[in-house]
């Protein structure tokens, strides 16, 4: 049994990664490793079996425990999930002997970087996150979330979290039934989303009259684009959009518009400096990155984390989020900014989606150019549209469409969409 051979190994700490997508097996899984004093590994489910082994092998990880298809692993033992009912004398997890530890608890991947980065939270920085949350959207023991976010992802993994502390209800989307069928029938009284989703839901006009009966819809992971937005506020849909990562152990304040945040919480210090670089401190912040083996702390001599995000603060209290920094090119001597262009682009009706890149230039340095996906197809001029909202060096010099292999995917990767840019496998779009 994996469980003996962790206890021959006298290891004073030991990781175990979790491979499979959402169910109820999976919370098991993770509680009956909680149980023994192993740190759970997540395994990110949209990368490839190599990919995720490698990734798994930085961390430390020999042992992974399966749900359902046995992952390709050849250097990793894998179990199927039913080795936890053959243990005897079981143990349960204490909530309140372990909401306050330091101990390490979970190891998340984060997305959309070149590499996998391996995230390390203690259970305190996960649990004093999803009390705070659960409070702000009054999630208590007589309510029920919808999980349609992955486990394996911060966002999805924090409603357990919050379910747990509360006794809070929590029901998965199956892929094969209809968010409308789940919102009738379940009594859902919160639900989590990433803007993709939510276009997509409100592509049938029937949900809309079930969105409106919930108490919060929140939604995360990326900006929400003008058109988007503008049905929220028609139909009236109780949504908040929220801003937090994979580092800050999900959402660390509340956003009423777009881009601009009236509610940071009380346990998240703020700071911005003369680069308009978001650093943050607090409790929930993670405790570092896993590299070969070895946990890189990513704080500075004050303890802050830097985000990579740039922002702005007004009258204290209202952030404004630009974008990230890792993004941001220099045109002509001018900082550009890909996601004020996308979200100027966004407003355009006939617009879904779209990610603005860099191009190298001889004169400039680098012009913008983006890709481009429509509603439908309509002829416009997106120069003509886009004069007087943005200056001249920011409107993008060539758009291409957006690539059909890509649509599935919910939240969208520039590292993805970069790459085939680069490899000129993107098709020009001729408006």
């Amino acid at each position: 049994m994996v469980f003996i051979i962790f206890k021959k190994e006298n290891t004073t700490e030991c990781f175990v990664a979790i491979y499979g997508l959402n169910s109820f097996n999976y919370i098991l899984v993770v509680e009956f490793l909680w149980s023994l004093g192993i740190v759970v590994v997540l395994c990110p489910m949209k990368e490839l079996d190599f990919a995720i082994e490698k990734w798994l092998i930085s961390i430390g990880v020999r042992y992974s425990i399966y749900l359902s298809e046995k992952p390709k692993f050849k250097k990793i033992y894998s179990y199927y999930f039913d080795i936890i009912f053959k243990v005897k004398n079981k143990k349960k997890i204490n909530i309140k002997k372990i909401i306050n530890s330091k101990k390490n608890a979970v190891v998340f991947s984060t997305s959309g970087t070149k590499i996998i980065k391996a995230v390390l939270h203690t259970f305190r920085s996960l649990f004093i996150n999803a009390i705070y949350v659960a409070k702000s959207f009054s999630f208590y023991k007589n309510k029920c979330w919808l999980i349609s976010l992955p486990l394996h992802h911060i966002s999805g993994f924090s409603i357990y979290l919050r379910s747990l502390i509360y006794s809070g209800k929590i029901i998965f989307k199956n892929k094969y039934i209809s968010f409308k069928s789940v919102l009738r029938d379940k009594k859902i009284t919160h639900l989590s989303l990433v803007p993709t989703q939510l276009f997509r839901i409100l592509k049938n006009r029937n949900n809309i009259f079930y969105l409106r009966k919930l108490n919060y819809i929140v939604v995360s992971g990326d900006f929400c684009s003008q058109n988007l937005w503008n049905v929220i506020k028609k139909f009236k849909l109780p949504v908040v959009i929220s801003y937090g990562s994979t580092e800050t152990a999900s959402q660390i304040c509340l956003l009423k518009s777009m881009i601009c945040s009236s509610y940071i919480y009380p346990i998240i210090q703020l700071k911005i400096l003369y680069n308009n670089e978001i650093f943050l401190k607090g409790e929930t912040i993670f405790k570092g990155y896993f590299t070969n083996g070895y946990l890189k702390k990513c704080k500075d001599m004050k303890c802050y984390f830097y985000t990579g995000d740039l922002g702005r603060v007004f009258n204290d209290n209202i952030l404004v989020v630009l974008g990230r920094k890792d993004n941001m090119f220099i045109s002509g001597g001018e900082n550009i900014y890909p996601e004020e262009i996308e979200n100027t682009l966004k407003t355009h009706k006939l617009i879904e989606k779209v990610i603005v890149l860099k191009k190298k230039s001889f004169e400039f340095g680098y012009r913008p150019v983006a890709v481009i996906k429509m509603n439908f197809f309509v002829s416009f001029n997106v120069d003509r549209f886009l004069y007087g909202k943005l200056s001249k060096i920011k409107i993008p010099v060539k758009y291409f469409y957006w690539p059909k292999k890509y649509n599935k995917r919910l939240k969208d990767s520039r590292v993805v969409i970069q790459r085939l840019f680069s490899q000129n496998k993107l098709k020009i779009l001729k408006i």
